[in-house]
C-alpha cells in the first residue's frame, strides 16, 4: 500500500565492509542493552516516566518544563552512571527506552495530527501517501478514516512517513568512511564553491566517486580537513550525530527538491513549520545562510524532539571536557580500524562543538490553551516568541 523506492545493491567488497560494521555493533549490543536497562531505572527514579497518550506541549511553559524534567533526570544519570550517559550521547550505547518511547510516541501523535488535518483542511493540505494514492481531498479523508479504524493502516503510514530514526555510531561511521575514503557506491553531497574553484568544477553538482576527475580532485587537490568539510555539508561525523540520541526523525522524504514550493512534500513542510512544535518537535538545521559555516545543508525533513534533545545539548555544553575525551577515544578506534595513515577526523576533532551547538533556536508562541483548539498558528506580528536555547 505504502511503497518506497528500491535500495542500492552493494558489491561484495561493500557487503564485507557492511558485515564488519554490523559485527562491531553486535559485539557491543549485549552490554549496551544491559546498561540502557539500568539507565531506564535511574531515569524513572529521577521522575521521568513514559507518558500515557500525547503530551500537551502546545504551551511554551509545558514544553520548557518537560525539558527541565529531562535535564534533571540526565543529571541523575550522570551521577550514577556517567560512562553510560556519555556512551549514549556519542552513539556507543543504545538510548534508554524511556527516551525512545517518548520521542516515538510524540512522533506518532504528530503524524496522527497531520493525517487528521489533511482530511478536514479548508486550505488544500494534501499529503503524499505514495504514487498509488490520488492527491485529492477525497483521498485524504478516505486514508484518515482507515487510519482511525485500523492499526495496520496506522503502522503503514508511520513507516511510510518515518524515513530514518535512531542510528548508532557504527552505522554513522560506515556512512562517514565511504564518503571520506571516496568509495561511496553513488554520487553524494554537493561540491562546495571552494572545492569547485580548486578543481575547475561547477559548484552545486554532486561528488561522483566513479569519476576519475572527481577522484583526482578529492585526493590530489583537497587536504584531509577539506575532504571532511565536504562530507560535513550533508553528513554528520560518528559521535556527533543527533540521530544517536533517539530524538531525531527524518520525515516524509530525504530529497531537498521535494520540499520546495510546488513539489510533492511542500504541504507537509508548511504544516510542520506551523504545528510540529505543538508536539515538541523543531527543525534544527536551517542551512549555512542562517546558521553560518559550521552546519549542514537545510534539512526540511529532519525534526528533533526538543525536551530530550535540548536537555542533552545543554548537558554537553556543561561537560565539554568529558565529552571531548569520549569522542576522541571513539575516533581513535575508528581510525585504527580503517587506516594508520589517513586522518579521518582531524577537522571534526577541532570543530565538533561548532556542529553540535550550532542549531536553530526554538520559537514557541505564547498561546492561550483555552483558545488553542480554535486558533491556527498566529500571525507573526502577534506572536510573543520565547527562545528556548
Amino acid at each position: 500500500m505504502f511503497t518506497r523506492q528500491g535500495r542500492h545493491t552493494n558489491t561484495p567488497q561493500q557487503a564485507l565492509i557492511t558485515a564488519c560494521v554490523l559485527a562491531a555493533s553486535m559485539l557491543a549490543s549485549t552490554s549496551a542493552f544491559a546498561d540502557a536497562k539500568a539507565a531506564n531505572k535511574i531515569l524513572e527514579e529521577a521522575g521521568v516516566s513514559a507518558p500515557e497518550g500525547c503530551l500537551e506541549l502546545t504551551d511554551a511553559k509545558a514544553l520548557a518544563a518537560r525539558r527541565v524534567q529531562w535535564r534533571k533526570a540526565i543529571d541523575a544519570l550522570e551521577e550514577k552512571d556517567p560512562a553510560y550517559l556519555h556512551a549514549w550521547i556519542i552513539g556507543a550505547a543504545k538510548p534508554p527506552a524511556l527516551a525512545m518511547k517518548e520521542s516515538t510516541a510524540q512522533r506518532d501523535c504528530l503524524i496522527s495530527a497531520i493525517v487528521k488535518d489533511a482530511a478536514t483542511s479548508t486550505e488544500g493540505l494534501i499529503l503524499d501517501y505514495g504514487d498509488s494514492h490520488p492527491k485529492t481531498p477525497r483521498e485524504m479523508k478516505r486514508v484518515a478514516e482507515k487510519f482511525e479504524k485500523k492499526s495496520s493502516t496506522r503502522s503503514q503510514i508511520v513507516r511510510h512517513f518515518d524515513r530514518s530514526h535512531y542510528r548508532d555510531a557504527n552505522g554513522q561511521a560506515f556512512i562517514w568512511y565511504r564518503k571520506v575514503s571516496f568509495t561511496h557506491p553513488r554520487s553524494f553531497n554537493l561540491i562546495s564553491p571552494a572545492a569547485a574553484e580548486k578543481c575547475g568544477f561547477t559548484a552545486g553538482h554532486s561528488w561522483r566517486p566513479s569519476s576519475e576527475r572527481h577522484k583526482r580532485c578529492w585526493f590530489k587537490h583537497l587536504s584531509e580537513d577539506e575532504r571532511q568539510r565536504e562530507v560535513l555539508t550533508a553528513s554528520s561525523a560518528p559521535g556527533i550525530s543527533r540521530h544517536h540520541w533517539g530524538t531525531e526523525f527524518d520525515l516524509f522524504g530525504l530529497n531537498p527538491r521535494h520540499f520546495v514550493p510546488g513539489q510533492r512534500l511542500h504541504d507537509e513542510y508548511v504544516w510542520m513549520k506551523d504545528h510540529a512544535i505543538d508536539h515538541g518537535f523543531f527543525q534544527p538545521f536551517l542551512g549555512n545562510d542562517v546558521l553560518g559555516p559550521y552546519t549542514y545543508i537545510e534539512e526540511r525533513w529532519h525534526w528533533s524532539y526538543y525536551p530530550i534533545a535540548n536537555a542533552l545539548t545543554s548537558y554537553i555544553k556543561d561537560n565539554q571536557t568529558e565529552i571531548d575525551t569520549a569522542l576522541n577515544a571513539q575516533w581513535d578506534k575508528f581510525e585504527k580500524r580503517w587506516s594508520r595513515k589517513t586522518k579521518y577526523f582531524s577537522f571534526i576533532r577541532a570543530h565538533w562543538r561548532d556542529y553540535v551547538f550550532n542549531v536553530a533556536p526554538v520559537e514557541v508562541s505564547a498561546r492561550s490553551t483555552q483558545q488553542l483548539p480554535q486558533l491556527p498558528w498566529m500571525n507573526p506580528s502577534s506572536l510573543l516568541l520565547l527562545l528556548l536555547v
